[in-house]
């Protein structure tokens, strides 16, 4: 009678651990294959490049980023066939015309606020690049 127990806790155990196995494998099965073949690095590298010429200001080109990392990357939607990867990078306008992107906090600029800035109108905040491995 003791063992009966004990046999059926472990063989609902075991039904637990297989529900569990069953629930998590459509988690693993969708991961992007991208990852794991170190793509997702050229996406990073892509986006850092975007971020050194758009948000820090830096005098960079494609040329440059080619010679230091081997990469091709263009700017504009590549119109070739081939495996290329995209980068993004959202910078949005100075709505409380803090002087750097660290120095501000709502509190103490909010009494500043325009937010109709003429030098934002117009702009474009989304800078797109392609890298090709």
């Amino acid at each position: 009678m003791r063992f009966k127990g004990l046999a059926l806790s472990l063989d609902a155990l075991f039904a637990l651990a297989f529900v569990a196995l069953m629930l998590s494998l459509p988690v693993v099965l969708s991961q992007n294959a991208s990852d794991a073949s170190g793509l997702d690095d050229l996406s990073i590298l892509g986006r850092d490049y975007l971020l050194l010429k758009y948000l820090s200001g830096k005098n960079l080109t494609t040329g440059n980023f080619s010679s230091l990392t081997g990469n091709s990357l263009v700017e504009s939607a590549p119109s070739t066939e081939g495996r290329w990867i995209s980068a993004t990078y959202y910078q949005y306008p100075n709505f409380f015309n803090c002087p750097t992107p660290t120095s501000c906090s709502f509190a103490n600029s909010s009494a500043n606020a325009t937010y109709a800035n003429s030098q934002d109108t117009g702009s474009s905040y989304v800078h797109s690049a392609w890298v090709k491995p």
